[in-house]
């Protein structure tokens, strides 16, 4: 279990004892009419974790001139990623949320494997670090009651800046004289900012007379565009030398599902 899966899991399991602790506050039995143990507050903060499963990531704008073709192509998901989110935000006119949220993602993973035109084999791959700042708007105009708890309906989006970086790029090469796996281009870490932005819809989840509300819900991301090294170490089986290269370009696009809880400040 990483760092981060276990930061997750402690922060629901903390957050659900408020919200324990919360709904069952006591009451004394001989005042008839209770008046709310809190004031209604427009704040809130945010905790939230959830999964996210990425899509192919477009990767582009690959010079063959100094990169291998292949049937295969370069194109590739990245894999799966646990997150967690932090934000705070306000509510207007009792239908319209705006908040600010920061999110952080465990690694994602970009393996390929490729077969040349000369059937030499190659395995490509990166890691994609990513972390997100995004203002977003939600709207929620209707709510059900069902035994002393509220459900609302949303659906919102939100649009910031994601930061990308690739690190640990590295290509394999497969040598069948040997036996054994080369590496034949290493690449220093490399970051980059670009826009983000998301849409998301779900159900809220608000016990009476709490200061807690859940939310669960799905989310679709765009993390914008991520860039490989434009400077490499390559290792030609007797050599290393620096080549400057034009780097790859890709998206990162995720389908997520989260949890989320609301603590009214």
């Amino acid at each position: 279990m990483t760092f981060l899966q276990k930061t997750i899991l402690c922060s629901a399991l903390f957050f659900s004892q408020i919200l324990l602790a919360d709904s069952t506050s006591y009451q004394d039995p001989s005042v008839q009419n209770p008046k709310p143990h809190h004031k209604k507050s427009h704040f809130h903060a945010i905790v939230a974790s959830g999964y996210a499963w990425s899509m192919d990531a477009n990767i582009r704008n690959i010079d063959y001139s100094q990169w291998a073709s292949s049937l295969e192509g370069y194109d590739a998901s990245l894999g799966n990623s646990a997150f967690i989110m932090l934000g705070f935000g306000y509510r207007l006119f009792n239908m319209l949320d705006i908040d600010f949220d920061y999110t952080l993602y465990d690694t994602f993973y970009y393996q390929k494997n490729q077969v040349d035109d000369f059937g030499d084999r190659r395995t490509r791959s990166f890691d994609l670090n990513h972390q997100s700042s995004i203002f977003n708007f939600t709207f929620s105009p209707w709510t059900f009651g069902f035994y002393k708890t509220k459900f609302t309906p949303f659906i919102g989006m939100g649009i910031g800046v994601g930061t990308n970086q690739v690190s640990h790029f590295q290509t394999i090469f497969c040598d069948p004289t040997q036996g054994i796996g080369l590496a034949t281009s290493i690449g220093s870490p490399h970051t980059r900012n670009s826009f983000a932005w998301q849409g998301m819809g779900g159900i809220r989840v608000h016990p009476c007379n709490s200061r807690l509300s859940l939310d669960l819900a799905y989310r679709y991301y765009n993390g914008g565009t991520f860039e490989t090294p434009s400077r490499l170490v390559n290792y030609n089986g007797i050599n290393f030398g620096e080549e400057k290269v034009k780097p790859w370009h890709g998206t990162l696009q995720t389908n997520q599902l989260y949890f989320a809880m609301n603590f009214s400040i």
